[in-house]
Parts: structure tokens; sequence; C-alpha cells
């Protein structure tokens, strides 16, 4: 699957670069934007629903945390516009269950929270598309991504004991999944732009799929904030 994953990857990349090159043959007066953008991410984990034991599957709630990056858009058209937006993005969910855990020297079934925080570098590259009369514009994109997993902790609250934080070895190192968001801003006559923007972050692979025996389990996550484009040609 890791192999797979990077392999789509640079096949993105490819294509990305040949479609690039070739619109910049076929225009000479592209408008380049260069952007970065920030906010908060509040997501959490899909279980698939086809696991025999339906028990096993703990209880999913959402979690917020941070997301921001940069951005850089080619627009071969007037409406239209070739997208990159490498991604700094803090995954995670809240899980509660019934784990067990060694305490006073027995071991003892306990329930417990599970804080899980994935933090993940993104490769996004798609397409944007921009609508609107006069200074306020309408904007909507579409990409499929490559993520690389930076780190993955979870602090585990064991109720009426104690707590501790763990490394998860378990979450594979590359996922691939499909980003799609609109945004509504105002272009001032400086060339900038300023972006409030709604992003759904749909993940594709299992994250467990290195642990055995495990459920099938997906991020999903939604993304509010803000963006700021300089329009440098």
């Amino acid at each position: 699957m890791k192999r797979t994953s990077f392999l789509a990857f640079c096949a993105l990349v490819a294509a990305f670069c040949i479609t690039v090159q070739e619109k910049l043959h076929a225009q000479e007066e592209q408008s380049i934007w260069l952007g970065a953008f920030g906010g908060v991410d509040r997501g959490k984990l899909s279980y698939s629903a086809d696991v025999p034991n339906q028990s096993s599957i703990p209880e999913s709630e959402w979690k917020s945390r941070a997301y921001f990056g940069i951005e850089s858009d080619i627009w071969f058209t007037e409406h239209w516009a070739i997208m990159m937006r490498p991604t700094y993005a803090e995954k995670g969910t809240y899980e509660y269950s019934e784990l067990t855990t060694t305490i006073n020297g027995e071991e003892k079934n306990v329930n417990a929270t599970q804080d899980m925080t994935l933090t993940y570098f993104q490769l996004p590259a798609g397409v944007r598309a921009m609508f609107g009369g006069g200074q306020f514009k309408t904007s909507f994109f579409f990409a499929t991504t490559v993520d690389f997993l930076l780190s993955a902790e979870n602090h585990i609250t064991y109720e009426g004991y104690s707590d501790t934080t763990v490394t998860m070895t378990d979450v594979g190192e590359m996922e691939i999944g499909l980003v799609a968001g609109t945004s509504i801003g105002y272009m001032f006559e400086s060339g900038i732009s300023v972006f409030a923007e709604a992003v759904y972050d749909y993940g594709i692979g299992n994250i467990y799929r290195d642990k055995a025996n495990a459920p099938s389990a997906s991020t999903r996550d939604y993304r509010f904030g803000l963006s700021m484009f300089f329009q440098i040609k």
C-alpha cells in the first residue's frame, strides 16, 4: 500500500508539472497568485460498517485542532486555475472505550478516554475556480492529496485512575485523500485578496493498516479558516 501511495503521488506531481508547462506555453498572460491560509480543523475517525463485532468499535467524537499552509495558483483562464496547496494539518479524535490496563499489579478492564492527535504534511494538487462580479468573489476548489505522517500521539485517561501519553506505532506513514472547499472574499485594487474558507478533507486509506485485526478507520475533517493571496503577475 505504501509503494502504491508513493507511485500515485509521483504520478500526481508529474501530471501537475506537465499540465502547468502546457498551460504556460499555451498562454502568455498568466495570472499567478501566492497565498497563505490557516484555521481550525475539526475531525474524527470513520470506521467501516462491515466489522463483524460492532461492539469492538470505539465511540469516536469530533476533536478541534489547527491547520495552516501556503498555496500557489496559476490562472490559465479568468475563472480556472491549477492549484498546489501544501498543508500542515493536525487531525484526530476523542474515543471512548473499555481498555485493559495493569493497576496495582492486576489487569483490569477500565473505561478510558483516548485523545488522539495525528499530524500530517499534506500535498494537495488540483483545480480552483473563481466567479463573481466586481471585487467580491466566490471560489471553489477540488484536489487529490497525499498525506505524510509526521507524528501520532494518544493521550489515554483511565477513568478513576491515571493517564499516560503514548506514541501510536500502528498508524500508516502515508495516506491518500480528497480535499474540496469553497471560499468567499474581497479583492483589493492592490492585488491582495482576503477570503473566508470552508474545507472538507476525506481520507480514503485505512490509517490502521499496520495493525492486525483492527477495524478499518479513515479520517474525516472539516476546516474553517482565513486565507490571503497576493497576485504577483
